[in-house]
């Protein structure tokens, strides 16, 4: 069966023959027996590669989704670039993964292409924090690590994060030349998919070893074990049906915090790949996902609310104040407090440590309130400007000791350094959706994007604004261009915003507006999620009308402009000024001399312009004018007709009708036909700057 684009044919017949699961197979076997044209080109047509939080994408079929097949080809791309690094790697990979759809599964395919490849494997044998795979790299002295984990994203989601042998996130050229040799060898070996012989396998390990030296590290950061355990506090914990419920509940106990004081959301403590109980599995998004907490909280007398993430690399705190009013923190001010309560304490622990060679890791977005803390401490700190993300912010840590990294995110991957303190209570992933974004030489200022976004915004409101000033007067019009310039900016900023994170989710380098509402619609509640193609169709209608309307626009303007342009032509070409002869009256002497032929009533002069239906009836003081004294001014002019009979104009538009209907003007059958008031003033200047004297326009 052909789709009419032979990329399309190749691709979906590539992905036919290679994956060798049933689902993902007949999910592409039944788009292509429906002629989905659309949907097997978003499968196929985009490409898996490493962004901001490794790979991230839904759990689908196709080149663009993470599936079995998928999984494999990065893989086989990592393990490809590590035997051209290392000559052949003797430690090997350490592997984990989270409570989500399929984790498990990606994570053995993954080991079983590292092991046919003769690298070992330490696996975790069940669900494991990001940060704990990250320092399992380093307390192993792997070659590399990997999880597999989504972090918060939605159910629909899965994500492959990779280490280097530092236990810091890959970043270039390691992310790169694993996607190249990725798609330069796409089809994967046979013994790939062959899962029987993994945990027999001499080269695979259990990764479960670490797990008491990871506490034990931690313990070292306990500064005030005696107040731990007599606090009266009691702390309310959600795992997000999550992996950190075991993990933070041995912490509490290893710092010895008593019993009493781990409060627990039971709904949200064990891992359910679903997320049943919160429409979004990301702590930060605040008090809509915190509705459990705070029910669980007040109903135990608890003033702490602590909320890690699917993956526990993430954390949101919320206290509850005087007024009985919860206040939940944001990043910059969770940043602010482990900067400083880390530093001293740190510090009373080491105080004859040289501080010259300690970070403070503070990325481009945010708060720079630690650098503020740095300075008022009189502490000789390097403050370190993180501009691309917290994936590249571990790495400096190699130079010297890492106290603290505020993104405002504490990843894990820095623990490899003895003062490092416990990176697992992450404080926010993505605070920029565009730091990872080095400038190139075709870069622009944010001066000259601002410019580019306000041209765009005004767009064909520009042809408006002489009308639009005119209306309201220069003051307020600049105001409120001001201001609708903006909103503008402000919404145009969230549209990039939202399509850099739906590209980033979809694994997809560009996308349409309609697709942006799409993915957001997708990523939103239970109740909207099914609608997204109705709110993408939504989008596009309400484009093809915003068009209408600017091409309307266009239209209007140039027409408005032309029909100007035509009555100042027709105008001159109508009035032909000729001195007849020099009298003397009091003011000046306009005589317009109206001629018409006797029988037709129809005009003598240009009737080979006018069709011949253009008759008009006269009114009868018009039939029997012959000359028309009047006396001019700027406004207007009055006079009497030649016949006694009286006859005032006192306006522009007065004159405009005299003349229109010696000219043969049928307002009432030829609408566009009619002479403007530009014309006649015209006709009145004239007759103004020649004040004084008597002359006659001959029509």
């Amino acid at each position: 069966m052909t789709l009419g684009c032979a990329k399309l044919d190749q691709q979906v017949a590539d992905y036919l023959a290679w994956d060798q699961n049933v689902t993902t197979r007949s999910e592409i076997q039944k788009l292509l027996d429906e002629k989905n044209v659309d949907g097997l080109k978003a499968r196929m047509n985009t490409r898996l590669v490493f962004g901001t939080a490794g790979v991230r994408a839904p759990m689908q079929a196709g080149f663009g989704r993470l599936n079995d097949l998928t999984i494999i080809q990065i893989t086989h791309g990592f393990a490809r670039h590590m035997l051209n690094v290392y000559g052949q790697p003797k430690t090997g990979v350490a592997i984990g993964f989270d409570g989500r759809h399929n984790s498990r599964r990606f994570a053995e395919l993954a080991a079983n292409v590292f092991i046919r490849n003769n690298i070992p494997v330490y696996f975790f044998s069940e669900v494991s924090p990001t940060p704990v795979v990250s320092w399992a790299t380093i307390n192993l002295g792997c070659d590399a690590g990997l999880i597999i984990t989504a972090s918060h994203n939605p159910k629909e989601d899965n994500g492959y994060k990779a280490y280097w042998s530092n236990g810091a996130q890959i970043i270039g050229p390691h992310d790169d030349e694993i996607v190249r040799i990725k798609e330069a060898e796409p089809q994967p070996r046979e013994e790939y998919w062959d899962l029987s012989e993994l945990k027999s396998s001499p080269l695979f390990h259990s990764a479960d070893v670490v797990i008491d030296p990871y506490f034990a590290i931690e313990k070292s950061n306990n500064f005030t074990r005696d107040i731990n355990t007599s606090t009266p506090l009691k702390f309310t914990y959600s795992a997000f049906h999550g992996i950190g419920y075991h993990y933070a509940k041995r912490m509490f106990t290893e710092f010895g915090f008593p019993a009493s004081s781990f409060i627990s959301v039971a709904e949200q403590q064990e891992p359910n790949p679903d997320f049943p109980t919160i429409p979004f599995p990301n702590p930060e998004e605040g008090r809509k996902v915190l509705t459990l907490s705070l029910e669980t909280a007040e109903k135990n007398g608890s003033t702490v609310i602590l909320a890690n993430d699917p993956d526990a690399d993430r954390i949101q705190l919320a206290e509850k104040q005087k007024d009985g009013e919860w206040r939940v923190f944001t990043g910059n001010e969770m940043g602010a407090l482990l900067t400083w309560w880390i530093w001293t304490n740190w510090r009373k622990a080491n105080p004859n440590v040289d501080a010259s060679k300690v970070y403070i890791l503070n990325s481009a977005v945010s708060s720079q309130i630690v650098k503020t803390i740095a300075d008022a401490e009189g502490l000789t700190l390097h403050f370190f400007l993180a501009i691309s993300h917290w994936r590249k912010m571990a790495n400096p840590a190699r130079d010297g000791y890492l106290e603290f990294a505020n993104e405002p995110e504490l990843p894990g991957e820095a623990e490899n350094n003895p003062p490092a303190v416990e990176r697992r209570s992450t404080l926010s992933e993505d605070s920029s959706l565009f730091q990872d974004r080095l400038p190139t030489e075709n870069s622009i200022t944010p001066e000259q994007a601002f410019i580019h976004m306000v041209k765009a915004m005004l767009g064909t409101g520009l042809l408006s604004l002489p009308l639009a000033f005119k209306h309201s007067g220069l003051f307020l019009g600049l105001i409120l261009t001001i201001v609708i310039c903006l909103i503008c900016l402000y919404c145009m900023r969230q549209v990039v915003f939202a399509a850099h994170f739906v590209c980033n989710r979809n694994g997809r380098d560009l996308i349409d507006y309609a697709n942006i509402m799409r993915g957001a619609v997708e990523m939103g509640p239970p109740w909207i999620k099914r609608r997204g193609y109705f709110f993408k169709q939504l989008v596009n209608v309400n484009m093809f009308i915003s068009q209408l309307g600017f091409c309307c626009v266009y239209f209007v303007f140039m027409a408005d402009n032309l029909e100007d342009a035509s009555e100042v032509l027709r105008s001159l070409d109508a009035f032909k000024f000729r001195l007849r002869r020099f009298e003397f009256f009091d003011g000046t002497l306009l005589v317009v001399h109206l001629s018409f032929n006797k029988t037709g009533h129809r005009p003598m002069a240009r009737d080979r312009h006018w069709p011949s239906w253009r008759r008009i009836s006269l009114d009868s003081w018009t039939r029997t004018c012959g000359l028309l004294p009047a006396r001019i001014s700027s406004d207007g002019f009055s006079g009497q007709c030649s016949k006694g009979r009286s006859k005032v104009f006192a306006t522009v538009d007065d004159l405009k009708a005299a003349l229109e209907v010696s000219m043969g003007f049928d307002r009432r059958r030829t609408p566009c036909g009619a002479l403007s008031n530009f014309g006649v003033r015209n006709v009145l200047r004239a007759c103004v700057k020649a004040r004084g004297s008597n002359f006659e326009i001959l029509l």
